[in-house]
């Protein structure tokens, strides 16, 4: 008795009547050359190889690797069945296998790869939550613009010329990039999106491409922390002789409906914002300028933000470019962080504000000297001082409002 591939215990001289039956019936297996083996494995290879690169999810590769194996078995059996031909079964069951083995790893390490990459770059514009939730989900970057109420900030340096001049250009590089740094990590912490960069200027926008409900206060919040660390970075330059002069913020801040998205041509693009709403963050900062003050949002902001602020009314204005009067406020501070002198000073001027509007300048003018005397160094009540005391020497004109047109950006 013997062992064979069909029996344990053969009884051995069956094998020479096996021997006879098959050289007379002539039902001869044939086997392949080994070389043939291996050829047929390379190509199973590449085929494998080329459909699991086409292959995205996790799961269709898994069923594809577990059926092209089967596949591969149960056409090598209906070969040998059918036309007595066997071909050596281990390489081509291995080579498919491993094929999928092997790119399924490497489509891991590459896609982590990617992954890292994207949170890399990403991070230098947003913050890390964000940037981790776009890598989970990737459309929510999709090509093309979107229109989605949001929040724009715009930041510019007070007379940055004249810093410019008294440095050399090296020097003045690095000094910007010290404030750049200080204030962009301020917007990230924020979750807000870093748009751009114009010399000093930053472009930045809150609620896009990821939804956050209260844009608004987390913009403005923002804003209060940047004239925050402002203070703090001015102590530090003046303290090591790094600047001629302290640095000082304008900024603006609008909320409105804007296209947001992927923007430019196939070659060169940029995750932007545009609109007229986005036009008009960018005017409220410049607008900073006529009043002396330091943070302006549209009353399209205010109304988002719940009181968490503590602000003042000023004019209605007619920024350049657009025509619907904008409400100003400026933003002080957190109301809860908020001085007594300051929350004194917003009280009162609010009350001048409204006195001013409805042509009690006498009124007017005694508050907005309250005020100037609460805060000399406030320069927005001195100009309204100013204005009423004209108002109520040279009397009111003809056709006077309130609402002033803004001739300058």
């Amino acid at each position: 008795l013997g062992i064979n591939p069909f029996a344990k215990a053969y009884a051995n001289v069956g094998t020479h009547a096996n021997i006879y039956n098959t050289i007379m019936t002539e039902d001869f297996i044939n086997p392949l050359p080994q070389w043939a083996s291996w050829a047929i494995a390379l190509a199973l290879c590449l085929g494998s190889a080329l459909a699991f690169r086409r292959i995205k999810s996790l799961r269709s590769r898994l069923s594809y690797g577990v059926g092209s194996t089967v596949a591969v078995f149960v056409g090598i059996a209906i070969v040998f069945v059918v036309a007595r031909v066997y071909v050596q079964l281990f390489v081509p069951l291995l080579s498919v296998f491993t094929t999928f083995l092997i790119i399924t790893i490497l489509r891991f390490v590459f896609s982590e790869q990617e992954k890292s990459f994207l949170r890399k770059a990403f991070t230098m514009y947003l913050s890390s939550d964000v940037v981790n939730q776009i890598v989970a989900d990737p459309s929510l970057l999709k090509l093309g613009g979107q229109e989605k109420r949001i929040t724009a900030l715009f930041t510019d340096i007070k007379s940055f010329s004249t810093l410019s001049e008294k440095v050399t250009p090296e020097h003045l590089v690095e000094i910007l990039n010290k404030y750049l740094t200080v204030m962009s990590d301020i917007v990230l912490e924020q979750k807000g999106t870093i748009d751009k960069y114009i010399g000093d200027a930053i472009v930045s926008f809150f609620g896009a491409p990821l939804d956050l409900p209260d844009h608004a206060t987390r913009a403005c919040l923002a804003a209060v922390r940047m004239k925050e660390a402002e203070k703090r970075l001015n102590e530090e330059l003046m303290a090591a002789n790094a600047s001629p002069s302290p640095i000082y913020t304008r900024i603006g801040v609008n909320t409105g409906a804007m296209v947001v998205g992927n923007m430019g041509t196939d070659n060169k693009m940029n995750y932007t914002i545009m609109g007229n709403d986005v036009n008009l963050a960018a005017r409220l900062e410049g607008v900073n300028k006529q009043y002396g003050t330091w943070i302006l949002v549209s009353e399209s902001t205010w109304n988002e933000t719940d009181g968490m602020f503590l602000g003042r009314k000023l004019d209605r204005v007619r920024v350049v470019g657009i025509e619907t009067p904008v409400q100003l406020y400026n933003i002080l501070g957190v109301r809860s962080e908020a001085s007594g002198k300051q929350v004194a000073l917003v009280d009162r001027f609010n009350l001048a504000i409204d006195a001013y509007r409805e042509r009690r300048f006498a009124d007017a003018l005694l508050l907005f000297t309250k005020c100037a005397e609460l805060a000399p160094e406030d320069d927005a009540s001195k100009i309204f001082l100013e204005r009423v005391r004209a108002l109520l020497k040279d009397g009111t004109p003809e056709g006077w409002s309130d609402i002033i047109n803004m001739t300058a950006k």
